[in-house]
């Protein structure tokens, strides 16, 4: 998996994507068309903007987030995502155990459990800040991204 996906997917599963909406003008600074429309999806609380993501995984999970449907994980075909996917939705921990990948799975037990200090197991640095800002809401760790288009997607989805 490559440094950009496993961003990717850390930034869809992060706590930041249960926190109260904030400024979805960040999400406009995301080069990324898919990544910036999952923001502003969830950064509005609008399923429509989903329906504008090409990803067909991506889509399904922004159907599921925004509207806190677990039956569209179910859709998606990339077995870590889906099971974020439904630890979100589901608000338990269980399924973040059958995440693969150690990041993922670390951060997806952090928001979960709404516990900080998993996320210092995140190896990557600009994850782990994420997921940080996700956990503690405190969007003072974006601040600390070095990838531009991950700390427009904290800022816009932490308060």
């Amino acid at each position: 998996m490559t440094a950009l996906r496993r961003l990717a997917i850390m930034a869809v599963q992060c706590g930041c994507l249960a926190q109260v909406q904030a400024a979805a003008s960040d999400c406009y600074a995301i080069q990324n068309i898919d990544r910036r429309n999952l923001c502003l999806a969830q950064a509005n609380d609008h399923v429509s903007t989903c329906y504008s993501i090409q990803s067909a995984d991506q889509r399904q999970l922004c159907i599921a987030t925004v509207r806190s449907d677990r039956s569209a994980c179910y859709s998606i075909r990339e077995s870590d995502l889906k099971n974020q996917c439904l630890a979100q939705t589901q608000a338990q921990s269980s399924s973040c155990y059958a995440v693969r990948e150690s990041d993922a799975r670390h951060a997806c037990l952090a928001r979960e459990r709404s516990d900080p200090s998993a996320c210092y197991s995140v190896r990557e640095a600009d994850a782990r800040q994420f997921c940080l800002a996700g956990v503690k809401r405190d969007r003072a760790y974006c601040y600390s991204i070095a990838s531009r288009d991950l700390k427009s997607q904290c800022l816009a989805l932490t308060r």
